[in-house]
């Protein structure tokens, strides 16, 4: 079956309520450019940080944590984990859905991929996710 992107709302953004109770990550550096919150990192093994991916059932598919804003390769980011809510879409989700690690690099999925048969992240209304994942 063909991957089913999740589109990405232009003013996707995080809650700063969850944000603060959600565990976190300070300081790793970024290894590509990240084009806003609410990505799915991973961390390679040269130790930075990159979109994660689950094209295949490998490393690229475990998610170390989540953005909370922009970055640019080199930069230091902090990453969020279980429990970060924030705006993800534009009234397209369906609340209560399960959603999944995509195939494209930093994306989610409505259906399961092959790296992500679990989900890492749940619908809370129709433009807000909860994350329910991360390794």
């Amino acid at each position: 079956m063909a991957e089913t992107l999740v589109v990405k709302s232009a003013a996707a953004s995080c809650d700063a309520t969850t944000g603060m109770v959600a565990p976190q990550v300070s300081q790793r550096i970024l290894g590509e450019d990240i084009a806003g919150p609410m990505v799915p990192l991973r961390l390679h093994t040269d130790g930075l940080l990159y979109r994660a991916s689950a094209a295949a059932a490998n490393a690229s598919a475990r998610i170390f944590g989540w953005s909370v804003r922009k970055g640019k390769t080199g930069q230091p980011m902090t990453v969020y984990g279980l429990g970060l809510v924030g705006k993800y879409a534009d009234g397209t989700l369906t609340p209560g859905n399960i959603y999944y690690l995509g195939e494209t690099a930093g994306s989610l999925s409505s259906i399961a991929t092959t790296g992500d048969a679990v989900g890492c992240a749940q619908a809370i209304d129709d433009s807000n996710i909860r994350i329910t994942r991360a390794i």
